[in-house]
């Protein structure tokens, strides 16, 4: 014979439904209970499993996808700026001695490398 559920109460005027919750199988009122929820994709969605409302979890939105919004069109005749004078690097050897590598519209490992006057 099964114990009495602590979670429910018997009125015998108004009768109602016991429910059996699919999270730790506690009895309580049927009437009570809620279905579990969850994200997936982009909505939330029942996971068909019937629970009391201190054991109903609150959905994660991390467990959802992320929309990401599309590129901006691009723009048309659209001219980038030259920054070659700005793409000079400035180095420094093991000794503390300043070294310029100056672009020449090459990689940065095919540019000449002089030292820097003055030093």
């Amino acid at each position: 014979m099964r114990k009495k559920p602590r979670r429910i109460w018997v009125d015998p005027r108004n009768p109602q439904v016991w429910g059996t919750s699919d999270m730790n199988g506690f009895i309580g009122p049927r009437s009570r209970m809620s279905y579990q929820e969850q994200w997936a994709g982009d909505k939330i969605v029942a996971l068909g499993s019937l629970v009391h409302p201190d054991e109903l979890d609150i959905p994660n939105r991390q467990l959802g996808n992320v929309v990401l919004t599309a590129d901006p069109p691009p723009k048309r005749n659209s001219r980038p700026e030259d920054y070659t004078f700005e793409e000079a690097s400035y180095l420094s050897t093991e000794d503390g001695d300043a070294i310029v590598v100056e672009n020449t519209g090459t990689s940065i490992l095919d540019a000449p490398i002089t030292a820097e006057p003055g030093q």
